[in-house]
């Protein structure tokens, strides 16, 4: 901040870091409100506070963002039954102000979940979904997962609700281990896909040893000698 004394008096000139600091905006989590839609319009007419949610999120989720949830809402849907799951609160600090938006869930409705006759919504993960995970605000990701939870109990015509493909170590998927465990929830972790992990052995040779079975390697010897017959054959590594 920049003071400028003028005139006897004292003006303040804020940066503009300074005049965020101020407009920061703090959501009531005890009083969260539902809103529902459908319609790429609707999502796309919030873009300015989805932006806002995506600044102080409790971690990215480019899915529920509205750069990419705006397009896959308009040309990705396929007839399927999508629904944008929206949770506000007002703001504590500027209570004249708009509401807040807290989460961005978007949510996919099935009639049958593996075979049986069970509805179930799903968080959505169509073809090019980066990361199928809702975005939710960092101070009240967890009122946020459990409001969601009393919304598909009483408004949502299903009785499961499924996160697919969540990472073990994102911040998201802890939040709702830690509401499952704290309200008692009966859950079910049904996959579990380990990744892949590179350990490089002590050379190329020792590599190659172990990765190609002896008739594997005789044909790659025979391979270079069939080059080498050509040219020079060289290997480079960078």
């Amino acid at each position: 901040m920049n003071d400028v004394a003028e005139g006897g008096g004292a003006n303040a000139t804020m940066s503009p870091l300074a005049v965020a600091h101020l407009r920061r905006r703090a959501p009531d989590a005890s009083r969260l409100t539902v809103r529902v839609v459908d319609d790429w319009e609707e999502v796309a007419a919030i873009a300015s506070d989805i932006d806002e949610l995506a600044e102080n999120a409790l971690e990215p989720s480019p899915s529920a963002e509205a750069w990419t949830l705006v397009p896959a809402l308009r040309y990705l849907r396929e007839g399927a039954s999508i629904k944008v799951v929206l949770m506000y609160a007002p703001d504590t600090v500027h209570q004249d102000e708009r509401n807040i938006l807290c989460a961005v869930f978007p949510m996919h409705m099935r009639r049958k979940y593996r075979g049986l006759r069970i509805s179930v919504y799903s968080i959505w993960n169509h073809l090019y979904s980066l990361l199928p995970a809702p975005l939710l605000h960092a101070s009240c990701a967890a009122e946020c997962i459990r409001t969601l939870f009393a919304w598909i109990a009483t408004n949502s015509g299903s009785t499961l609700l499924e996160f697919p493909a969540q990472p073990t170590e994102s911040k998201f998927f802890h939040a709702l281990n830690e509401v499952l465990r704290t309200d008692e929830r009966n859950y079910l972790l049904t996959d579990v896909v380990s990744r892949a992990w590179f350990r490089p052995g002590h050379d190329a040779q020792h590599y190659l040893d172990t990765i190609a079975t002896k008739h594997h390697r005789h044909e790659m010897r025979r391979q270079e000698r069939r080059l080498s017959e050509l040219g020079i054959l060289e290997y480079d590594a960078w």
